[in-house]
């Protein structure tokens, strides 16, 4: 082992660093974009002109909404969501 790996394992007790790594957890494109769907309807948000793009953490929200408020809870909606790193709001509202 080089010195390197020797003071790694003599700060890290003998852990292994690849278990202290989890992956990521990733999850599907449909069921992001159903938990999405759900929020909206709790929300009782009026989701039926939303069109719901997912790219892996990455939400786009496109369409029309009836009002400003409702364009703002959309966007707070999937932000909610935890596997969401990226929201782009092109909602226009009618």
């Amino acid at each position: 082992m080089h010195s390197i790996g020797l003071a790694l394992d003599a700060l890290l007790d003998g852990a292994c660093i690849t278990d202290a790594v989890e992956p990521p957890s990733v999850t599907p494109v449909a069921d992001l974009r159903e938990a999405l769907r759900e929020r909206f309807e709790n929300a009782s948000l009026d989701a039926r002109g939303v069109d719901v793009v997912v790219d892996g953490e990455r939400v786009i929200l496109l369409g029309t909404v009836g009002d400003p408020l409702q364009r703002l809870i959309a966007e707070d909606i999937a932000w909610s969501l935890p596997q969401v790193v990226e929201c782009e709001n092109r909602l226009a509202v009618a």
